[in-house]
């Protein structure tokens, strides 16, 4: 199925099983509104470098944040990074496309 998502100033299209479309929601919900303060604190609008600087963002929370966090949920903090990246990368893509 797809769905469409708000990310800063863009919708975008992304298909997705139907009952992964809910947690999809709610994490794009999160995203954008990290995205529009994270905007809002740097005076940045560019969304691609937004986007950028969310994920190394999250990344620099995981691993100076992880010491009551098992080694399990790590990997699969990882993981989630790894699948969004890649949804990230796909969204950068349609942006290019529009350019």
């Amino acid at each position: 199925m797809k769905i469409t998502i708000p990310i800063f100033k863009s919708f975008y299209e992304i298909n997705c099983k139907k009952e992964e479309a809910q947690n999809i929601e709610i994490i794009s919900k999160k995203i954008n509104k990290d995205i529009t303060k994270l905007s809002k604190n740097t005076n940045i609008s560019d969304e691609k470098t937004l986007l950028l600087l969310y994920c190394i963002e999250l990344y620099n929370k995981i691993n100076h944040n992880n010491n009551n966090i098992s080694q399990k949920d790590i990997d699969q903090i990882n993981n989630n990074i790894n699948n969004l990246t890649q949804q990230i990368n796909l969204i950068t893509d349609k942006i290019i496309e529009q350019i």
